[in-house]
């Protein structure tokens, strides 16, 4: 039980920096700055 919710920890934590970084590129894009994932 502890190793899937250590999975899915860490699935979230992967959501929670995808979005952030879509978030950054987003807010980087009219400046002409992207960031890469």
């Amino acid at each position: 039980a502890s190793a899937m919710a250590r999975r899915i920890e860490g699935v979230g934590w992967v959501t929670v920096s995808l979005r952030r970084s879509i978030s950054i590129n987003l807010h980087l894009a009219p400046n002409g700055h992207i960031l890469s994932a």
